[in-house]
Protein backbone atom coordinates (compact mmCIF):
# COMPACT_ATOMS: atom_id res chain seq x y z
CA UNK A 1 0.00 0.00 0.00
CA UNK A 2 2.97 2.36 0.51
CA UNK A 3 3.49 3.18 -3.22
CA UNK A 4 -0.25 3.76 -3.71
CA UNK A 5 -0.33 6.12 -0.71
CA UNK A 6 2.70 8.03 -2.02
CA UNK A 7 1.15 8.38 -5.49
CA UNK A 8 -2.14 9.51 -3.97
CA UNK A 9 -0.32 12.09 -1.85
CA UNK A 10 1.42 13.49 -4.94
CA UNK A 11 -1.94 13.71 -6.72
CA UNK A 12 -3.51 15.54 -3.76
CA UNK A 13 -0.64 18.03 -3.65
CA UNK A 14 -1.10 18.82 -7.34
CA UNK A 15 -4.87 19.21 -6.96
CA UNK A 16 -4.31 21.46 -3.92
CA UNK A 17 -2.13 23.73 -6.06
CA UNK A 18 -4.95 24.04 -8.61
CA UNK A 19 -7.41 24.86 -5.82
CA UNK A 20 -5.08 27.56 -4.46
CA UNK A 21 -4.79 29.10 -7.94
CA UNK A 22 -8.57 29.22 -8.26
CA UNK A 23 -8.94 30.80 -4.82
CA UNK A 24 -6.38 33.50 -5.60
CA UNK A 25 -8.07 34.20 -8.94
CA UNK A 26 -11.46 34.58 -7.23
CA UNK A 27 -10.05 37.07 -4.69
CA UNK A 28 -8.42 39.17 -7.42
CA UNK A 29 -11.58 39.09 -9.55
CA UNK A 30 -13.74 40.24 -6.63
CA UNK A 31 -11.39 43.11 -5.78
CA UNK A 32 -10.94 44.46 -9.32
CA UNK A 33 -14.61 43.96 -10.19
CA UNK A 34 -15.65 45.99 -7.14
CA UNK A 35 -13.19 48.78 -8.04
CA UNK A 36 -14.44 49.10 -11.62
CA UNK A 37 -18.12 48.91 -10.64
CA UNK A 38 -17.62 51.59 -7.95
CA UNK A 39 -15.80 53.80 -10.46
CA UNK A 40 -18.61 53.42 -12.99
CA UNK A 41 -21.24 54.26 -10.35
CA UNK A 42 -19.31 57.35 -9.22
CA UNK A 43 -18.99 58.49 -12.84
CA UNK A 44 -22.77 58.13 -13.30
CA UNK A 45 -23.45 60.12 -10.12
CA UNK A 46 -20.94 62.85 -11.04
CA UNK A 47 -22.32 63.10 -14.59
CA UNK A 48 -25.87 63.64 -13.30
CA UNK A 49 -24.64 66.17 -10.71
CA UNK A 50 -22.73 68.08 -13.41
CA UNK A 51 -25.78 68.25 -15.69
CA UNK A 52 -27.95 69.40 -12.80
CA UNK A 53 -25.56 72.21 -11.86
CA UNK A 54 -25.20 73.40 -15.45
CA UNK A 55 -29.01 73.48 -15.75
CA UNK A 56 -29.71 75.23 -12.41
CA UNK A 57 -26.52 77.14 -11.54
CA UNK A 58 -27.37 76.76 -7.86
CA UNK A 59 -24.58 76.76 -5.29
CA UNK A 60 -25.90 73.60 -3.59
CA UNK A 61 -25.79 71.76 -6.94
CA UNK A 62 -22.22 73.00 -7.51
CA UNK A 63 -21.25 71.64 -4.08
CA UNK A 64 -22.90 68.29 -4.87
CA UNK A 65 -20.94 68.07 -8.14
CA UNK A 66 -17.67 68.97 -6.39
CA UNK A 67 -18.19 66.10 -3.92
CA UNK A 68 -19.06 63.62 -6.69
CA UNK A 69 -16.09 64.85 -8.78
CA UNK A 70 -13.80 64.34 -5.79
CA UNK A 71 -14.92 60.71 -5.45
CA UNK A 72 -14.25 60.09 -9.16
CA UNK A 73 -10.79 61.67 -9.06
CA UNK A 74 -9.89 59.72 -5.94
CA UNK A 75 -10.72 56.43 -7.67
CA UNK A 76 -8.93 57.47 -10.86
CA UNK A 77 -5.77 58.27 -8.88
CA UNK A 78 -5.77 54.81 -7.18
CA UNK A 79 -3.59 52.96 -9.75
CA UNK A 80 -2.51 50.45 -7.07
CA UNK A 81 -5.91 48.75 -7.37
CA UNK A 82 -4.98 47.49 -10.85
CA UNK A 83 -2.13 45.07 -11.48
CA UNK A 84 -1.85 45.03 -15.27
CA UNK A 85 -0.18 47.75 -17.43
CA UNK A 86 -3.17 47.73 -19.80
CA UNK A 87 -5.51 48.45 -16.87
CA UNK A 88 -3.28 51.30 -15.64
CA UNK A 89 -3.23 52.77 -19.16
CA UNK A 90 -7.01 52.40 -19.32
CA UNK A 91 -7.27 54.35 -16.06
CA UNK A 92 -5.19 57.17 -17.56
CA UNK A 93 -7.45 57.16 -20.64
CA UNK A 94 -10.44 57.76 -18.36
CA UNK A 95 -8.81 60.41 -16.15
CA UNK A 96 -7.97 63.02 -18.83
CA UNK A 97 -11.44 63.15 -20.52
CA UNK A 98 -13.09 63.39 -17.14
CA UNK A 99 -10.85 66.23 -15.92
CA UNK A 100 -11.54 68.07 -19.18
CA UNK A 101 -15.29 67.54 -18.73
CA UNK A 102 -15.24 68.63 -15.07
CA UNK A 103 -13.36 71.83 -15.97
CA UNK A 104 -16.32 72.83 -18.16
CA UNK A 105 -18.49 72.81 -15.05
CA UNK A 106 -16.07 74.80 -12.88
CA UNK A 107 -15.05 77.44 -15.45
CA UNK A 108 -18.61 78.68 -16.20
CA UNK A 109 -17.51 79.79 -19.67
CA UNK A 110 -19.90 79.81 -22.62
CA UNK A 111 -23.64 79.40 -22.84
CA UNK A 112 -25.44 76.76 -20.86
CA UNK A 113 -25.96 74.71 -24.04
CA UNK A 114 -22.26 74.87 -24.97
CA UNK A 115 -21.14 73.91 -21.44
CA UNK A 116 -23.73 71.10 -21.37
CA UNK A 117 -22.48 69.73 -24.71
CA UNK A 118 -18.79 69.96 -23.79
CA UNK A 119 -19.40 68.33 -20.42
CA UNK A 120 -21.54 65.59 -21.98
CA UNK A 121 -18.88 64.79 -24.60
CA UNK A 122 -16.09 64.55 -22.01
CA UNK A 123 -18.23 62.45 -19.67
CA UNK A 124 -19.14 60.10 -22.53
CA UNK A 125 -15.45 59.62 -23.38
CA UNK A 126 -14.73 58.86 -19.70
CA UNK A 127 -17.66 56.42 -19.51
CA UNK A 128 -16.50 54.78 -22.73
CA UNK A 129 -13.02 54.35 -21.29
CA UNK A 130 -14.54 52.77 -18.18
CA UNK A 131 -16.55 50.34 -20.29
CA UNK A 132 -13.42 49.41 -22.24
CA UNK A 133 -11.57 48.88 -18.95
CA UNK A 134 -14.42 46.62 -17.76
CA UNK A 135 -14.33 44.69 -21.03
CA UNK A 136 -10.56 44.33 -20.73
CA UNK A 137 -10.98 43.07 -17.16
CA UNK A 138 -13.60 40.52 -18.22
CA UNK A 139 -11.31 39.35 -21.03
CA UNK A 140 -8.49 39.01 -18.50
CA UNK A 141 -10.73 36.90 -16.24
CA UNK A 142 -11.60 34.61 -19.13
CA UNK A 143 -7.92 34.25 -20.09
CA UNK A 144 -6.93 33.54 -16.49
CA UNK A 145 -9.75 31.00 -16.19
CA UNK A 146 -8.59 29.23 -19.34
CA UNK A 147 -4.97 29.27 -18.12
CA UNK A 148 -5.94 27.92 -14.69
CA UNK A 149 -8.08 25.21 -16.27
CA UNK A 150 -5.11 24.21 -18.40
CA UNK A 151 -2.86 24.08 -15.36
CA UNK A 152 -5.48 22.03 -13.51
CA UNK A 153 -5.69 19.54 -16.38
CA UNK A 154 -1.89 19.27 -16.39
CA UNK A 155 -1.88 18.65 -12.64
CA UNK A 156 -4.51 15.97 -13.06
CA UNK A 157 -2.42 14.37 -15.79
CA UNK A 158 0.69 14.44 -13.62
CA UNK A 159 -1.31 13.04 -10.73
CA UNK A 160 -2.55 10.24 -12.98
CA UNK A 161 1.02 9.48 -13.99
CA UNK A 162 2.01 9.41 -10.31
CA UNK A 163 -0.81 6.96 -9.53
CA UNK A 164 0.17 4.82 -12.52
CA UNK A 165 3.79 4.69 -11.36
CA UNK A 166 2.63 3.88 -7.83
CA UNK A 167 0.48 1.03 -9.11
CA UNK A 168 3.44 -0.31 -11.09
CA UNK A 169 5.59 -0.29 -7.99
CA UNK A 170 2.79 -1.94 -6.04
CA UNK A 171 2.59 -4.70 -8.66
CA UNK A 172 6.32 -5.32 -8.39
CA UNK A 173 6.12 -5.47 -4.63
CA UNK A 174 3.11 -7.76 -4.86
CA UNK A 175 5.22 -10.47 -6.46
CA UNK A 176 7.45 -10.45 -3.39
CA UNK A 177 4.68 -10.30 -0.83
CA UNK A 178 2.16 -12.58 -2.54
CA UNK A 179 1.99 -14.94 0.37
CA UNK A 180 1.34 -12.13 2.85
CA UNK A 181 -1.41 -10.84 0.55
CA UNK A 182 -2.96 -14.25 0.04
CA UNK A 183 -3.34 -14.97 3.74
CA UNK A 184 -6.11 -12.36 4.27
CA UNK A 185 -7.87 -13.63 1.14
CA UNK A 186 -7.68 -17.19 2.41
CA UNK A 187 -8.96 -16.05 5.78
CA UNK A 188 -11.88 -14.30 4.06
CA UNK A 189 -12.68 -17.41 2.02
CA UNK A 190 -12.57 -19.56 5.17
CA UNK A 191 -14.83 -17.09 6.94
CA UNK A 192 -17.29 -17.15 4.03
CA UNK A 193 -17.39 -20.94 4.11
CA UNK A 194 -17.85 -20.88 7.86
CA UNK A 195 -20.72 -18.39 7.61
CA UNK A 196 -22.26 -20.48 4.83
CA UNK A 197 -22.14 -23.45 7.16
CA UNK A 198 -24.08 -21.55 9.83
CA UNK A 199 -21.18 -20.59 12.13
CA UNK A 200 -22.21 -16.94 12.71
CA UNK A 201 -19.71 -16.39 15.51
CA UNK A 202 -16.74 -16.66 13.18
CA UNK A 203 -14.63 -13.47 13.00
CA UNK A 204 -11.75 -12.46 10.72
CA UNK A 205 -8.88 -10.28 11.81
CA UNK A 206 -7.82 -8.06 8.88
CA UNK A 207 -5.67 -4.92 8.60
CA UNK A 208 -7.49 -1.58 8.71
CA UNK A 209 -8.17 0.36 5.50
CA UNK A 210 -8.79 3.64 7.31
CA UNK A 211 -5.82 5.27 5.56
CA UNK A 212 -7.30 4.62 2.09
CA UNK A 213 -10.71 5.81 3.25
CA UNK A 214 -9.12 9.01 4.52
CA UNK A 215 -7.30 9.52 1.21
CA UNK A 216 -10.56 9.05 -0.71
CA UNK A 217 -12.45 11.44 1.56
CA UNK A 218 -9.73 14.06 1.25
CA UNK A 219 -9.70 13.71 -2.53
CA UNK A 220 -13.47 14.09 -2.75
CA UNK A 221 -13.36 17.15 -0.50
CA UNK A 222 -10.67 18.76 -2.66
CA UNK A 223 -12.58 18.00 -5.87
CA UNK A 224 -15.79 19.50 -4.40
CA UNK A 225 -13.91 22.61 -3.24
CA UNK A 226 -12.33 23.01 -6.66
CA UNK A 227 -15.70 22.76 -8.41
CA UNK A 228 -17.28 25.24 -6.00
CA UNK A 229 -14.49 27.78 -6.53
CA UNK A 230 -14.78 27.48 -10.31
CA UNK A 231 -18.55 28.05 -10.16
CA UNK A 232 -18.00 31.06 -7.90
CA UNK A 233 -15.48 32.54 -10.34
CA UNK A 234 -17.90 32.07 -13.24
CA UNK A 235 -20.65 33.77 -11.23
CA UNK A 236 -18.43 36.78 -10.60
CA UNK A 237 -17.44 36.95 -14.26
CA UNK A 238 -20.93 36.75 -15.76
CA UNK A 239 -23.43 37.86 -13.07
CA UNK A 240 -24.34 41.23 -11.57
CA UNK A 241 -23.31 41.32 -7.92
CA UNK A 242 -26.26 43.45 -6.72
CA UNK A 243 -29.25 41.84 -8.46
CA UNK A 244 -27.92 38.39 -9.38
CA UNK A 245 -29.00 38.99 -12.99
CA UNK A 246 -26.79 38.48 -16.04
CA UNK A 247 -24.20 41.22 -16.65
CA UNK A 248 -23.25 42.93 -19.91
CA UNK A 249 -20.74 40.25 -20.94
CA UNK A 250 -23.24 37.39 -20.56
CA UNK A 251 -26.01 39.43 -22.20
CA UNK A 252 -23.88 40.17 -25.28
CA UNK A 253 -22.88 36.50 -25.52
CA UNK A 254 -26.52 35.35 -25.47
CA UNK A 255 -27.49 38.05 -27.97
CA UNK A 256 -24.72 36.92 -30.32
CA UNK A 257 -25.94 33.33 -30.01
CA UNK A 258 -29.57 34.36 -30.64
CA UNK A 259 -28.57 36.33 -33.76
CA UNK A 260 -26.76 33.29 -35.15
CA UNK A 261 -29.89 31.14 -34.68
CA UNK A 262 -32.22 33.50 -36.58
CA UNK A 263 -29.75 34.40 -39.35
CA UNK A 264 -31.38 33.81 -42.73
CA UNK A 265 -34.76 32.92 -41.19
CA UNK A 266 -38.08 34.70 -40.95
CA UNK A 267 -37.86 35.53 -37.27
CA UNK A 268 -35.92 38.34 -35.61
CA UNK A 269 -34.26 39.27 -32.35
CA UNK A 270 -35.20 42.32 -30.28
CA UNK A 271 -33.14 44.11 -27.64
CA UNK A 272 -34.81 46.45 -25.13
CA UNK A 273 -32.90 48.89 -22.90
CA UNK A 274 -34.85 49.91 -19.78
CA UNK A 275 -33.81 52.90 -17.67
CA UNK A 276 -35.39 53.85 -14.33
CA UNK A 277 -36.73 57.43 -14.42
CA UNK A 278 -35.70 59.61 -11.50
CA UNK A 279 -33.49 57.01 -9.85
CA UNK A 280 -31.13 59.74 -8.59
CA UNK A 281 -33.98 61.25 -6.56
CA UNK A 282 -34.41 57.95 -4.70
CA UNK A 283 -30.68 57.74 -3.97
CA UNK A 284 -30.50 61.37 -2.83
CA UNK A 285 -33.76 61.37 -0.88
CA UNK A 286 -33.77 57.91 0.72
CA UNK A 287 -30.13 56.81 0.61
CA UNK A 288 -28.09 54.35 -1.42
CA UNK A 289 -29.35 51.36 0.59
CA UNK A 290 -32.91 52.10 -0.56
CA UNK A 291 -31.58 52.68 -4.07
CA UNK A 292 -29.97 49.24 -4.11
CA UNK A 293 -33.16 47.67 -2.78
CA UNK A 294 -35.17 49.47 -5.47
CA UNK A 295 -32.86 48.11 -8.18
CA UNK A 296 -33.34 44.56 -6.92
CA UNK A 297 -37.14 44.97 -6.88
CA UNK A 298 -37.07 46.60 -10.33
CA UNK A 299 -35.20 43.57 -11.67
CA UNK A 300 -37.77 41.24 -10.09
CA UNK A 301 -40.70 43.13 -11.62
CA UNK A 302 -39.19 43.19 -15.08
CA UNK A 303 -38.40 39.47 -14.88
CA UNK A 304 -42.00 38.71 -13.87
CA UNK A 305 -43.25 40.51 -17.00
CA UNK A 306 -41.06 38.47 -19.39
CA UNK A 307 -41.27 35.02 -20.92
CA UNK A 308 -39.10 32.19 -19.52
CA UNK A 309 -37.08 32.20 -22.75
CA UNK A 310 -36.21 35.92 -22.49
CA UNK A 311 -32.94 37.13 -20.98
CA UNK A 312 -32.77 40.00 -18.47
CA UNK A 313 -29.47 41.69 -17.56
CA UNK A 314 -28.32 44.72 -15.58
CA UNK A 315 -25.94 46.83 -17.63
CA UNK A 316 -24.98 49.14 -14.79
CA UNK A 317 -26.44 51.71 -12.37
CA UNK A 318 -30.21 51.91 -13.13
CA UNK A 319 -30.05 50.54 -16.67
CA UNK A 320 -31.33 47.07 -17.63
CA UNK A 321 -31.40 45.17 -20.93
CA UNK A 322 -33.85 42.56 -22.25
CA UNK A 323 -33.21 40.03 -25.03
CA UNK A 324 -36.31 38.78 -26.86
CA UNK A 325 -35.55 35.76 -29.04
CA UNK A 326 -37.67 34.63 -32.01
CA UNK A 327 -39.94 37.68 -32.33
CA UNK A 328 -42.14 37.97 -35.41
CA UNK A 329 -42.00 41.74 -35.75
CA UNK A 330 -42.31 45.14 -34.04
CA UNK A 331 -45.65 44.28 -32.40
CA UNK A 332 -44.09 41.50 -30.31
CA UNK A 333 -41.29 43.77 -29.12
CA UNK A 334 -43.66 46.67 -28.39
CA UNK A 335 -45.98 44.34 -26.48
CA UNK A 336 -43.09 43.20 -24.27
CA UNK A 337 -42.09 46.83 -23.64
CA UNK A 338 -45.64 47.76 -22.62
CA UNK A 339 -45.88 44.76 -20.28
CA UNK A 340 -42.71 45.94 -18.58
CA UNK A 341 -44.05 49.51 -18.25
CA UNK A 342 -47.40 48.28 -16.92
CA UNK A 343 -45.59 46.31 -14.18
CA UNK A 344 -44.51 49.66 -12.67
CA UNK A 345 -48.04 51.01 -12.12
CA UNK A 346 -47.99 49.72 -8.53
CA UNK A 347 -45.82 51.78 -6.14
CA UNK A 348 -42.70 50.53 -4.37
CA UNK A 349 -42.68 50.46 -0.57
CA UNK A 350 -39.45 52.19 0.54
CA UNK A 351 -38.86 53.38 4.12
CA UNK A 352 -42.56 53.28 4.91
CA UNK A 353 -43.54 55.36 1.87
CA UNK A 354 -45.13 54.40 -1.43
CA UNK A 355 -42.83 55.55 -4.24
CA UNK A 356 -44.09 55.61 -7.83
CA UNK A 357 -41.45 54.76 -10.42
CA UNK A 358 -41.64 54.90 -14.21
CA UNK A 359 -39.27 53.54 -16.84
CA UNK A 360 -38.11 54.60 -20.31
CA UNK A 361 -37.72 51.78 -22.86
CA UNK A 362 -35.72 51.84 -26.09
CA UNK A 363 -36.26 49.06 -28.67
CA UNK A 364 -34.02 47.80 -31.47
CA UNK A 365 -34.84 44.97 -33.89
CA UNK A 366 -32.29 42.87 -35.73
CA UNK A 367 -32.08 43.19 -39.50
CA UNK A 368 -29.63 43.28 -42.38
CA UNK A 369 -28.01 46.44 -41.05
CA UNK A 370 -27.78 45.46 -37.36
CA UNK A 371 -26.65 41.84 -36.98
CA UNK A 372 -23.94 42.67 -34.43
CA UNK A 373 -24.87 42.36 -30.74
CA UNK A 374 -22.95 45.52 -29.78
CA UNK A 375 -24.65 47.58 -32.48
CA UNK A 376 -28.08 46.22 -31.53
CA UNK A 377 -27.54 47.20 -27.89
CA UNK A 378 -26.26 50.64 -28.89
CA UNK A 379 -29.33 51.30 -31.02
CA UNK A 380 -31.70 50.31 -28.21
CA UNK A 381 -29.77 52.60 -25.87
CA UNK A 382 -30.05 55.47 -28.37
CA UNK A 383 -33.83 54.94 -28.62
CA UNK A 384 -34.10 54.92 -24.83
CA UNK A 385 -32.36 58.32 -24.60
CA UNK A 386 -34.82 59.68 -27.16
CA UNK A 387 -37.63 58.63 -24.80
CA UNK A 388 -35.81 60.42 -21.98
CA UNK A 389 -35.59 63.61 -24.07
CA UNK A 390 -39.30 63.35 -24.99
CA UNK A 391 -40.53 63.35 -21.39
CA UNK A 392 -39.73 59.83 -20.08
CA UNK A 393 -42.21 57.05 -19.15
CA UNK A 394 -42.58 55.67 -22.67
CA UNK A 395 -41.14 53.34 -25.28
CA UNK A 396 -39.75 54.01 -28.75
CA UNK A 397 -38.12 52.09 -31.60
CA UNK A 398 -34.71 53.01 -32.93
CA UNK A 399 -34.77 55.25 -36.02
CA UNK A 400 -31.68 55.83 -38.21
CA UNK A 401 -32.41 59.57 -37.96
CA UNK A 402 -31.31 59.37 -34.32
CA UNK A 403 -27.79 58.52 -35.45
CA UNK A 404 -27.88 61.25 -38.09
CA UNK A 405 -28.85 63.89 -35.54
CA UNK A 406 -26.21 62.76 -33.07
CA UNK A 407 -23.56 62.65 -35.79
CA UNK A 408 -24.48 66.11 -37.07
CA UNK A 409 -24.37 67.53 -33.56
CA UNK A 410 -20.93 66.04 -32.89
CA UNK A 411 -19.64 67.23 -36.29
CA UNK A 412 -20.92 70.76 -35.66
CA UNK A 413 -19.30 70.86 -32.24
CA UNK A 414 -15.99 69.64 -33.68
CA UNK A 415 -16.08 72.18 -36.52
CA UNK A 416 -16.91 75.05 -34.14
CA UNK A 417 -13.95 74.17 -31.92
CA UNK A 418 -11.64 74.06 -34.92
CA UNK A 419 -13.00 77.36 -36.20
CA UNK A 420 -12.39 79.01 -32.85
CA UNK A 421 -8.81 77.72 -32.73
CA UNK A 422 -8.11 78.95 -36.27
CA UNK A 423 -9.73 82.39 -35.74
CA UNK A 424 -12.38 81.79 -38.40
CA UNK A 425 -15.20 83.43 -36.41
CA UNK A 426 -16.18 87.09 -36.86
CA UNK A 427 -18.46 88.90 -34.42
CA UNK A 428 -20.90 91.50 -35.83
CA UNK A 429 -22.57 93.97 -33.47
CA UNK A 430 -26.06 95.01 -34.60
CA UNK A 431 -27.64 97.94 -32.81
CA UNK A 432 -31.33 97.63 -32.03
CA UNK A 433 -33.12 101.03 -31.82
CA UNK A 434 -36.56 101.57 -30.34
Amino acid sequence: MAPVLVGGSVWLILVSRSADDYEQLVVEAEKESAEIIDLLQDLRIAERAGHLYIDTGLRVDRRAFRIADGHVRERLSDADAYDEPAEVNGLVAIRQPWITAADQVYLDEGTRRERHDRFTLGAQFAAGGTERLLASFQSEIEDDLASTNGAARLNWLLGGVAIAVALGLAALLATRFSRALLRPLEALAAAARSLGGGHLDHRVELGSTAELDEVGSTFNAMAAALEEQREELERHAFADALTGLANRALFEDRTRHALSLVAGGGQRVAVLVVDVDGFKLVNDGLGHACGDRLLREVGARIAAALRPSDTLARLGSDEFAILLEHVRGPDDALGAAERVRQSFLAPFALKGSDVLITVSVGIALSGDAAQDETELLRRADRAMYRVKQSGRNGSEFFDPDMDDQAGERLQTLTELRGAADRGEMVVHYQPIVD
